[in-house]
């Protein structure tokens, strides 16, 4: 285990040193006193981050807005390991440190996109609508939550010209992510891979069945 996060720590450029941290498998360096709490609501970076993969390896991040999230390693998309954190923002920093460890994170809020400390660039994992005004934005749209919904609609209530994807979410799409969700239990719902992948299912079968409908 710790081979293979360090091998990744060295590949992805992780702003690790010093110190052997036996939880993570990572060294680093204590963190900095006085770095303000990263309790930002509206936060753009907010939500879940993945880094490409390298030798079949990633790390995937969930920043939540009360600063405290979800780190994990991944080894061909399945979790090597998985810990909860609590995260600080500092500048255009983010960091998050246990047993004396701390891991960086760069915020480029130019191009909102969070960066490894090493400048390696993540990809947000989400279901992100098409604006296309067909399928895939209706099924994205019926599957909302209800923040999600009011930031880009204006509203909680899916609007009138997606209603008929309502029953496709809720039949095809939950089938699919419930079959997709069994086998890790409750790491669907706190490990950011796992659950971007079966939200990622659910849209496609509620795509899918919403294709056939025309």
């Amino acid at each position: 285990m710790h081979a293979l996060a360090l091998s990744l720590v060295a590949a992805l450029g992780l702003t690790l040193t010093l110190s052997l941290a036996p939880s993570l498998g990572l060294s680093g360096v204590p963190l900095a006193s006085g770095t303000a709490h990263a309790s930002q609501p509206s936060a753009w970076f907010v939500g879940e981050w993945k880094t490409p993969e390298e030798s079949g390896m990633s790390i995937a991040v969930r920043f939540g807005s009360n600063g405290k999230g979800v780190f994990g390693i991944y080894q061909d998309g399945e979790p090597v390991q998985s810990i909860n954190i609590a995260y600080t923002r500092s500048g255009d920093q983010l960091a998050f440190t246990r047993n004396g460890v701390e891991v960086k994170f760069e915020l480029d809020e130019a191009a909102r996109v969070v960066k490894t400390g090493g400048g390696v660039a993540m990809v947000r994992i989400s279901s992100e609508p098409e604006a296309s005004g067909g399928c895939e934005e209706a099924c994205w749209a019926a599957a909302a939550s209800d923040k999600d919904l009011r930031e880009k609609y204006g509203s909680t209530t899916v609007p009138s010209r997606f209603q008929y994807a309502v029953p496709l979410a809720e039949g095809p799409g939950y089938a699919a992510y419930e079959a997709c969700a069994k086998p890790y239990g409750m790491k669907a719902f706190t490990d950011p891979v796992i659950a971007g992948k079966c939200e990622a299912a659910s849209q496609k079968a509620c795509v899918s069945a919403c294709e056939k409908r025309r």
